[in-house]
């Protein structure tokens, strides 16, 4: 009997402990999750203001007829900023979006070991179908891979390596945005070719449109009003 009593409360300390681990790694998968979208939002916006000023300052500035070389100069620095971040933000994207998955398997080995795969008897369910206490999100650890039976994986996944690649391979939150920040760096590479074309064609050249800069004054003979004079009624 003693030796009964003292299993079940070993079985319950480790019970407790894993409960406690689970909530840490739980914990800790939320706050990654909040940098991946921090990540997200700093790099876009930074991509964004990048663009705008660069298209900006080279619109006004061929606008008055000013294509020098320093205009275009600071213009192209401006897009090389926002093609390296966009370069970058599908990288820190991705190890942020590991780091989640990585918490997350952690979560799912200690739900296992919890045995969370309690079912509702048939007269407590809410719905005839609705048969675990937990969805299949907190239940089963292949849930969201994409193929599990891929070619990568032809045997299925069998080991944590196989299955951090595949849960990213599937992760399609990560991929939209991956698409976005590329076509981001691409749209900055057409510009600044545009705008190095621009400067080609037009010999870097500084033409300003104001009188008296570059152009020839009329002379005070040739005015309109050069042997009369106006005096106030």
């Amino acid at each position: 009997m003693d030796d009964t009593n003292k299993e079940d409360k070993k079985c319950e300390r480790e019970q407790v402990a894993y409960l406690a681990l689970m909530k840490l790694h739980n914990t800790n998968r939320i706050d990654y999750n909040d940098r991946k979208w921090g990540t997200i939002q700093f790099f876009q916006t930074l991509i964004t203001a990048l663009l705008v000023l660069a298209a900006t300052l080279a619109l006004y500035s061929f606008k008055d007829g000013d294509y020098s070389w320093y205009v275009i100069f600071i213009t192209i620095l401006l897009l090389v900023a926002a093609m390296i971040a966009a370069w970058y933000a599908p990288k820190n994207l991705a190890r942020e979006s590991k780091l989640v998955f990585k918490e997350e398997y952690q979560c799912y080995k200690y739900g296992n070991l919890l045995n969370l795969n309690h079912t509702i008897p048939v007269k407590n369910r809410l719905l005839e179908g609705d048969e675990f206490l937990f969805s299949d999100k907190w239940r089963l650890c292949d849930h969201d891979l994409c193929e599990p039976k891929s070619s990568k994986c032809p045997n299925g996944v069998t080991s944590y390596e196989e299955w951090l690649e595949c849960r990213m391979d599937g992760y399609y939150f990560k991929s939209i945005f991956e698409t976005l920040f590329w076509a981001e760096f691409f749209i900055a590479i057409a510009i600044a070719i545009v705008i190095v074309a621009a400067g080609i064609l037009n010999g870097f050249s500084h033409t300003p449109k104001q009188i008296g800069i570059g152009q020839q004054q009329p002379a005070i003979q040739d005015l309109p009003y050069q042997n009369h004079y106006y005096f106030p009624r």
